[in-house]
């Protein structure tokens, strides 16, 4: 079975890490010679695999979970393939055998801190189990000389704390856990990072009704992200950090569907509902939450851009 393939433009966030010595200089970022792709979010991010589940690539249970855990074909919430895999081209198999090594620590439903943060599921992996998962298992593992690592977090920090008063406090704290793990990745020899900020949420069939308290939150904790971007880059004048404005990519979508031959932005896509259906690729949610495979592929067409653009090859 062949992956779903559209022919839209596409945006992304990423993170150069490497399991080896690099360069320090910055300069020397080249995203045609990156060799593994690492991902860190959730359900946005997240793909199957075959010793990890439905909500995530592996679960580290096996000695062989990541010397020979095949990605799952179309295991994501977008009803096909999900950014990840449209920037890597891995869409299934082992992640070792693709052009571009995808190993993708999201799980669905993740928060930045599940101790700050609850998720909907307890045995979710949080950011700081996803590094402390990828440094005990996914590092020591693999070869890699010209690594990226993506992050993605925030959508379900803003969602579950929606009846959170006291919020400037808990994004402070939730976004200071966020730099905490991007300071072990960097202790861990990660040098380029891609962050993508959140998107509007706020206009997804699920949130719609909360837009009025979402618009606002999701303003202030992009503007923290990038905030402490800047701060990060100031302490660590080694670091490439590219940030992908998704926010700003999903709203032009959503007010320009043509571009990217979307019809439906309101109402999402219902498998059991076969009357008057337009066909999946039209519609920008997938469910009540997510977006389908054709936004994805948009977003991953314009992360590349943004990757080959910031490239000094």
């Amino acid at each position: 079975m062949l992956p779903i393939l559209l022919f839209c433009h596409i945006a992304v966030v990423m993170t150069t890490a490497a399991a080896v010595p690099i360069r320090r200089d910055p300069n020397t970022f080249c995203w045609q010679k990156t060799d593994t792709v690492f991902v860190f979010g959730d359900s946005y991010s997240a793909v199957g695999g075959e010793k990890g589940s439905s909500s995530t690539w592996s679960l580290f249970e096996s000695d062989d979970a990541v010397s020979n855990n095949p990605i799952i074909l179309n295991e994501t919430t977008a009803s096909g393939p999900n950014w990840s895999e449209y920037i890597t081209g891995c869409y299934e198999g082992r992640p070792q055998d693709c052009s571009i090594h995808l190993f993708n620590m999201a799980y669905n439903g993740a928060t930045v801190n599940s101790q700050l943060v609850k998720p909907w599921r307890p045995i979710i992996a949080d950011f700081i189990q996803q590094v402390k998962l990828w440094k005990d298992h996914v590092v020591s593992s693999i070869q890699s000389s010209n690594a990226v690592s993506f992050i993605w977090f925030g959508i379900n920090d803003i969602s579950k704390s929606i009846d959170n008063d006291d919020i400037e406090d808990l994004f402070a704290k939730d976004i200071g856990d966020y730099f905490a793990q991007m300071e072990a990745l960097y202790q861990s020899n990660i040098r380029r990072f891609v962050m993508i900020n959140v998107p509007p949420v706020d206009r997804t069939p699920k949130f719609a009704p909360d837009k009025d308290v979402l618009i606002d939150r999701i303003s202030k904790y992009n503007t923290m992200l990038h905030d402490n971007a800047e701060e990060f880059r100031k302490r660590h004048t080694d670091v490439v950090i590219v940030e992908i404005d998704a926010h700003q990519l999903f709203s032009n979508y959503l007010n320009n569907p043509q571009q990217i031959r979307i019809q439906d932005t309101t109402s999402y896509y219902e498998k059991e509902d076969t009357d008057s259906k337009l066909p999946i690729q039209q519609y920008f949610w997938n469910d009540n939450l997510h977006p389908t495979y054709t936004v994805h592929q948009a977003l991953a067409q314009h992360i590349k851009s943004e990757l080959e653009r910031s490239s000094a090859c």
